[in-house]
């Protein structure tokens, strides 16, 4: 999470940083899309990211950093370093209802039919993200990001330092990460398609069904996975 992507300046990016700035940005693209596909001024979405994404970053850090305080106690004040440990997504999915209803309510638009719309950007930024991370655990070798021991042809080699200390003989682990964002970009898949069913069928569901069909099937992903932290 600390790893450095590149210097200038004496200023560092850190790669943390580009992955979540390749979720949004893909996040970003598959909302317009949705929002073109079903007729909607996709031109409002500058307006809710304005407010939304630095609102979600907010809380879904403070939640991370309530959830591990023991990490931060000693030195509070790296609470504001986002690349020590991440966010939570106990503060995000929060943050964007919250953000989505006011919009819609200051707007005058329905907030749930909104939510059905974004639902498939959310989806798809959550599994850039995660295959990304999973890219990087696997790269650095770091298990912390999420691994378990295993033997099988679908696991990845640790470097010894890397290995927990319980499993140390073992030399290759299963990435939960990575796993879990290859669901989740299954029920991305299977989110657009139904959007894009009703689009085309002009058949849509209850308003606010989709959206929380996809956001259900994401926390039972992350809490199987033990990721939802």
């Amino acid at each position: 999470m600390e790893l450095i992507a590149v210097t200038a300046g004496g200023i560092s990016v850190y790669t943390y940083g580009l992955i979540n700035l390749a979720a949004i940005l893909a996040g970003l693209l598959a909302a317009c899309g949705n929002f073109r596909l079903h007729g909607q001024d996709w031109k409002r979405l500058e307006d809710l990211l304005l407010w939304g994404l630095p609102l979600s970053l907010l809380a879904g850090r403070l939640a991370y950093v309530l959830c591990h305080w023991n990490e931060f106690s000693s030195a509070p004040l790296t609470a504001l370093c986002f690349w020590h440990g991440g966010i939570s997504y106990y503060g995000v999915i929060p943050a964007l209802f919250f953000t989505v209803f006011a919009y819609c309510q200051i707007h005058g638009f329905n907030p749930w039919r909104w939510m059905d719309l974004l639902i498939p950007a959310f989806l798809l930024a959550t599994a850039v993200q995660d295959l990304s991370l999973s890219s990087l655990q696997t790269g650095a070798g770091i298990s912390s990001l999420g691994g378990v021991a295993a033997g099988s042809a679908w696991t990845e080699y640790i470097e010894f330092q890397f290995r927990p200390l319980n499993v140390q003989e073992m030399g290759h682990f299963h990435s939960i990460l990575l796993r879990g964002a290859q669901a989740e970009a299954l029920v991305f898949l299977l989110i657009s398609f139904i959007s894009f069913w009703q689009s085309w069928h002009r058949t849509p569901w209850k308003n606010g069904s989709v959206a929380l069909l996809g956001i259900g099937l994401v926390v039972f992903i992350r809490l199987c996975c033990g990721l939802l932290v």
